[in-house]
Formats: structure tokens, C-alpha cells, sequence
């Protein structure tokens, strides 16, 4: 086992900063040109958590969940706040047969478009055919959604996700200042395979 289908703890999820992350190569022309080559077809996620002098009950929560996970060794699911819902997000045309098509959702901005596969979606997917709900499965483990809608229909989706992450460092750096006074600094990173 390399991921643990449960999601850290909602409360603890607000105390990280971060978000997407993109890789690019930049190189300076003689002339001044700047030339920009995009490394990855995906961002990759990272938070960091500074948790100080909070609840005690949360911070064990943390370390519970960092020793069950062994550090780094074991994903798990998060909440990312900013980014956590797809509305009417397009899954392509109907072939009229039961197809089995990947969740993704859609960044668009002047004519650039970027389809981010979801690969952790919550129970809460709804699978529309011409805006209408149809029956479906969506396996909530990797993403696939699996339906059969009439030939040529829009199909699309909306619903809540979650991303997938481990602990980016095997070690739980805590301070503890004074009795009920404990600072934790943690950074976690999108699990790619999961």
C-alpha cells in the first residue's frame, strides 16, 4: 500500500500556504529574446504548514497522522481551499456505447486551455449528458468516470475533489516553547502515484 484513502483533517488544512507549482525552462537569447519551454503538461502542488500554539488536540492529530503514514512513505488525500470544486467541467462527446473517460478539469485564459487530471474526486459526483444527471461510477480512487449517454451528447461533470499528497520530509520538526506552547513546521507535495 503506498496511499491511504482518508483526507487529513479539514481544521488542519487551513493552517498551509501553497498551491500550484509549474516547471519551465527559460533561456536568454544574445539579442534579448527570452525563450520558455514548459517541463511538465501539469502543475505539481506544495504546502507548507506552520502550526503554532495551537490546539493540542489538533497537533496530536498531525503527528498521528505523520507516524501512521510513516513521514513520507504513505499518500493521503487534502483538502486544498483553493481549488476543490468543478462545475459543468466538459468530459467530452457521448459515443453512444459505455465509455470510461478521466475526470479533469479545465483552466482556460485568451485562447490557452489546460485540462488538470482529477485523480481523488469525492462521493459527490454528478455526471450530466446535455445538462441532464445520468447514471454513472465514478471510481473515487483514481478518477474514472464510467456511463453511457446517447451519441454525440455534451458530456460534463461537476462535484468537490481532493488532491493527493505525502509529507515532502520523513522528519516532524516540532518546538515545543513551553507547556501547551508547540510550533510544527511541516511542507507536503502532491503524490503523483497515486
Amino acid at each position: 500500500m503506498s496511499f491511504i484513502e482518508a483526507r487529513l483533517l479539514d481544521g488542519l488544512a487551513y493552517g498551509f500556504s501553497g498551491g500550484p507549482t509549474w516547471s519551465t525552462t527559460r533561456v536568454g537569447l544574445r539579442n534579448g529574446i527570452e525563450r520558455r519551454n514548459v517541463k511538465r503538461s501539469r502543475p505539481l502542488h506544495m504546502f507548507n504548514g506552520s502550526f503554532d500554539r495551537r490546539d493540542e488536540g489538533v497537533l496530536e492529530e498531525l503527528l498521528n497522522v505523520f507516524n501512521a503514514t510513516a513521514g513520507a512513505a504513505y499518500g493521503f488525500r487534502f483538502k486544498n481551499w483553493l481549488d476543490y470544486e468543478a462545475t459543468s467541467e466538459p468530459l467530452g462527446l457521448a459515443s453512444g456505447s459505455s465509455q470510461t473517460v478521466q475526470l479533469a478539469k479545465q483552466y482556460s485564459f485568451g485562447g490557452q486551455d489546460r485540462a488538470v487530471p482529477i485523480r481523488k474526486p469525492n462521493n459527490d459526483v454528478i455526471i450530466y449528458a446535455s445538462g441532464v444527471p445520468i447514471s454513472a461510477t465514478v471510481n473515487t480512487t483514481t478518477g474514472m468516470a464510467t456511463f453511457t449517454a446517447t451519441l454525440g451528447q455534451a458530456v460534463t461533470w461537476t462535484g468537490t475533489f481532493d488532491l493527493p499528497v505525502h509529507f515532502d520530509s520523513d522528519e516532524f520538526s516540532a518546538t515545543i516553547e513551553t507547556l501547551g506552547a508547540t510550533s510544527i513546521d511541516v511542507s507536503l507535495v502532491e503524490d503523483l502515484s497515486a
